[in-house]
């Protein structure tokens, strides 16, 4: 294969679902209204209210300020018998990393200083490019990393951490709330209006006009795209959303790309050792990720490894006038039901226990899944799929808690709380569970249980799978014990 690059033509109107892979046509939409796919349902596209780029550039600026008045305020003040301790977004870190995690400081630096400062100054610089009417590839590339790290910016998550820590403290000391709590709070509020006013498909529209590219540089014919249950019925003419090995879906700007024209007499589908990359946003293009089930199961064995350790062993020991003790998670949650917070202790379990469980265990299923090939349960599985890359980042809850109570409560033998070897395997779990969620591809799984004109990309095992179904099915059809189906659920 030459080293030369590939010439590449963008599909107008038409994606790829990031969730099943199924190529469609995109509608003609209305202010306020989503797309969703028609297979697994997943969103393709939101048009954003009415506010315009002057609302989503308003956003930005006050997230900005917000995260500077953040930085300067303390967060909540502490008094124990008239000797007071302040905590900030600083502090948290710097005394985990004194404590010798300092791995898990760098984690709660990174989701509550770094992230969210980053994350920002990207938004602020692609609004003021946009408001130039510069639409270079620097928007672009800010554009890719701001939608990478944004999950990192855990500052909803921190909320919820002051607010457990919160519970426990009054139990201590007199505690009281700075500036820097209601700033966080609207600092949330203020990110959250700036992804929902920002229209990330509208300025990669932008940006691709931009770079030159043509907008009916490829076309596919007029029609409806196939069903979901017959991708690969011929169209009337030009190149068929059915013959997917022709497309390739970027997974930088969700742009829906080609490698011939409809009169190209070269059939030349896509390879994935070729080197292609997106003609909008530069980005590396292959059809599949290499080997992401076998990344994937990597690090759900070393979550699971983690996991037991990490609820068996104390995260934190807490001391008042030289009494106390070691608490593991379970025991936090139930401390706070004891107290009569249930709704709250409700949420640490939730948060803590049961996610990273729901987590590894949908993870390893969807895994098997896909190696064996089964149709069975796909848009189940898809689904699943997305609520755990959400709910994912959660489960940071605790670390956050510990690392806030670490820093405020220092007095000694009046009252001191330590963090202990359980916190850094719980943000190892949490750490590790998200990047299995993120490497893994669901479109995989349809892709071998033979959706998307992938038969030929099936494993062996799943080849071997469907074949032994097959005969199966075939010598049940010819005893009448089985009725033929029209239409295969998924």
């Amino acid at each position: 294969m030459s080293g030369a690059l590939r010439t590449l033509w963008m599909v107008e109107g038409c994606c790829e679902c990031p969730s099943c892979g199924l190529m469609q046509r995109l509608p003609t939409m209305r202010v306020a209204r989503v797309a969703e796919c028609q297979r697994c349902g997943a969103h393709l596209r939101r048009t954003r209210p009415a506010v315009g780029l002057d609302g989503t550039l308003v956003f930005a600026i006050c997230s900005a300020l917000l995260f500077v008045l953040c930085c300067l305020t303390p967060i909540m003040e502490l008094n124990v018998y008239g000797r007071e301790r302040e905590v900030s977004l600083f502090t948290g870190p710097i005394e985990m990393a004194r404590e010798g995690f300092v791995l898990t400081g760098t984690l709660v630096a990174i989701a509550t200083l770094a992230m969210p400062a980053l994350s920002i100054a990207l938004m602020l610089f692609v609004q003021l490019r946009i408001r130039a009417q510069d639409f270079g590839p620097r928007v672009g590339e800010a554009m890719r990393l701001y939608e990478k790290i944004r999950p990192w910016s855990m500052i909803e998550v921190y909320m919820l951490g002051i607010f457990v820590a919160y519970t426990k403290l009054v139990d201590l000391a007199t505690v009281n709330l700075n500036v820097a709590v209601y700033a966080l709070a609207a600092l949330m509020l203020t990110q959250a209006a700036t992804d929902s006013a920002l229209d990330a498909h509208l300025v990669w529209a932008r940006i691709g006009q931009t770079r030159g590219l043509a907008s009916d540089a490829c076309r596919v014919a007029d029609v409806d795209p196939p069903p979901a249950d017959d991708l690969e019925r011929t169209m009337q003419a030009g190149l068929t959303l059915g013959d997917a090995h022709y497309f390739c879906g970027c997974d930088g700007c969700g742009a829906l790309l080609c490698d011939r024209l409809p009169d190209d007499p070269v059939d030349r589908p896509f390879d994935d050792k070729a080197p292609y990359r997106c003609p909008r946003c530069d980005v590396a293009l292959e059809h599949r990720r290499s080997n992401p089930q076998v990344r994937a199961v990597a690090l759900l064995l070393a979550a699971i490894a983690l996991y037991v350790p990490a609820n068996v062993l104390p995260v934190m020991q807490t001391y008042k006038l030289q009494s106390g003790g070691g608490h593991t998670i379970l025991h936090g949650a139930i401390e706070l039901w004891q107290d009569g917070m249930w709704p709250l202790a409700l949420l640490v379990l939730f948060a803590s226990i049961t996610v990273p469980v729901l987590k590894i265990g949908a993870l390893l299923w969807m895994t098997i899944a896909t190696i064996l090939g089964t149709p069975r349960g796909l848009v189940g599985r898809t689904k699943l799929y997305r609520v755990v890359v959400i709910i994912g980042r959660w489960s940071m809850i605790d670390v956050f808690m510990i690392s806030i109570l670490v820093a405020v409560v220092r007095y000694g033998a009046l009252a001191n709380i330590k963090a202990l070897p359980g916190v850094a395997c719980f943000a190892a779990v949490v750490v590790l569970t998200i990047f299995a969620a993120d490497l893994f591809d669901p479109r995989r799984m349809w892709d071998v249980a033979g959706y998307n004109a992938a038969e030929l990309r099936r494993p062996p095992m799943a080849r071997q799978w469907h074949k032994r179904a097959a005969a199966i099915r075939a010598e049940l059809r010819a005893r009448g014990k089985l009725r033929t189906k029209r239409n295969v659920s998924v």
